[in-house]
C-alpha cells in the first residue's frame, strides 16, 4: 500500500504542491493528469524518494519512505520522463549494470536480461550502444531497467510521449498486466483517452492541488475541463498561483 498525507512542497518559499493526501492499494493503476506545470513530474520524484516534501508523510508498505530509503527504493520502479543517460553501454551492457546495482544474484542476471529483452521489444538491440538509439527505443530502454528487479511500485512519467502507437499500445497492456499482478502503477500523462483505457483510478492535479481522486468518468476530457475551469472546495482545489513558468531545482 502507498499512502500520501497532508504532502507539500515548496521551493523559495513558493508552494508547488499543497496538502496532497491519497491512498493506493495492491492493483491500483491511476491515472495523474494536469496541465504542465502542475506539479506531475515532481509528485513522481517524492513518490521515488528522489525528492524530500516540505511537510507530510509517504508511506510506502507501512514503512515511512524517507526513514527508510534502502528499503523502500528496492520496490520503487522508476521511468523519468527525460532519458539523459549516456554511460558508454550498449543496451544489454546498461541492463547488466542496472541488474548488479540491483543486487540480482550473477547466476539469474542473464536470463532475466533475455526475458526483460523480450518484454521490451529490446533483443534486436541488445549490442546497439545507447547513444545511437532513437527516442523511444531509449525510453523502452529506461522502461526495462524498471522492469529489472520487479518492484512492487511503478512510477511512470509520460512514458506514451517519447512512443508509437503501437509502442503505446504494448505498454497499456503491459499495466493492465501489472494491475492483474497486484502492482501498483502511477502513470503521469495528458493522454487523456490512454489514462482512460488504462487506468482504473484517476488524480487530477490543478496548480499543486489534488482536485479530484477516484475512479475516472465515463467522459473524462469534458469532467477534466470542468474539475480545472470550476474548482469547487468539496475537493479541496482551492487554485494557487500558476507555478506553470517557474524554473527550480528540487532540493534532495
Amino acid at each position: 500500500m502507498v499512502k500520501v498525507d497532508g504532502l507539500s512542497k515548496s521551493v523559495r518559499k513558493r508552494p508547488i504542491l499543497t496538502d496532497l493526501s491519497f491512498q493506493l492499494r495492491a492493483g491500483d493503476r491511476l491515472g495523474l493528469v494536469g496541465a504542465n506545470g502542475a506539479g506531475k513530474s515532481l509528485l513522481l520524484k517524492i513518490l521515488a524518494t528522489l525528492v524530500r516534501p516540505t511537510t507530510g508523510t509517504l508511506l510506502i508498505n507501512d514503512q515511512d519512505a524517507f526513514s527508510n530509503l534502502a528499503t523502500v527504493r528496492l520496490s520503487i520502479g522508476y521511468l523519468p520522463q527525460i532519458f539523459d543517460e549516456d554511460l558508454g553501454l550498449t543496451v544489454g551492457g546498461y541492463l547488466n549494470f542496472f541488474a548488479r546495482a540491483y543486487g540480482i544474484d550473477k547466476s539469474a542476471r542473464s536470463a532475466l536480461i533475455e526475458g526483460t529483452l523480450e518484454l521490451t521489444d529490446l533483443r534486436h538491440l541488445h549490442r546497439q550502444n545507447l547513444a545511437e538509439l532513437s527516442v523511444g527505443q531509449r525510453s523502452r530502454t529506461v522502461l526495462a531497467k524498471t522492469v529489472l528487479h520487479d518492484p512492487q511500485f511503478w512510477l511512470l512519467d509520460d512514458p506514451l510521449a517519447q512512443l508509437d502507437p503501437q509502442g503505446q499500445a504494448e505498454l497499456g497492456e503491459l499495466i493492465r498486466e501489472l494491475g492483474q499482478m497486484d502492482k501498483i502503477v502511477v502513470l503521469a500523462s495528458n493522454h487523456l483517452t490512454m489514462v482512460q483505457n488504462i487506468c482504473n483510478r484517476l488524480a487530477v492535479l490543478h496548480q499543486g492541488r489534488l482536485v479530484y481522486f477516484g475512479s475516472p468518468p465515463t467522459d473524462l476530457l469534458t469532467s477534466y475541463n470542468r474539475l480545472i475551469r470550476q474548482p469547487t472546495a468539496d475537493n479541496n482545489n482551492t487554485p494557487l498561483p500558476d507555478p506553470t513558468n517557474s524554473e527550480f531545482e528540487p532540493e534532495q
